[in-house]
């Protein structure tokens, strides 16, 4: 798949999941215009998006809760940039000569497979 057709995929899925499910198929009749190929894929990944269930869905009692005050190392929270199925995001900054902004991505306890290191390590 091409990165350009891999868009198209991304945001036509991303369109029809947020989307009530009787609403999703007019939705997609005209996102894919006919292209049966563009919607197979979208219709395989939308179903493997429903069947993922709480999976891809934060925890928010397994979420640590952001301090005024909250320092990781060298650098000092600045606020939470996002969260989901692995963990929580921060972004923050360096509080020293270099003031280096960065996202700080904390790992959800339990989520430590080697499927999901292997995943964290090339996000970074």
């Amino acid at each position: 798949m091409t990165a350009e057709r891999w868009h198209q995929v991304r945001d036509i899925l991303y369109a029809a999941s947020q989307l009530e499910a009787g609403a999703r198929s007019g939705y997609l009749n005209d996102a894919c215009a006919g292209d049966s190929g563009l919607r197979q894929e979208v219709d395989k990944l939308l179903m493997a998006l429903e069947q993922s269930g709480p999976f891809l869905e934060p925890d928010p009692g397994a979420m640590p809760v952001l301090s005024r005050t909250l320092r990781i190392g060298p650098y000092l929270v600045l606020n939470e940039a996002g969260h989901g199925g692995m963990g929580v995001v921060y972004h923050a900054v360096r509080d020293d000569d270099y003031r280096q902004e960065v996202a700080i991505k904390l790992v959800k306890a339990g989520a430590e497979t080697d499927f999901l290191i292997g995943r964290f390590r090339l996000e970074r």
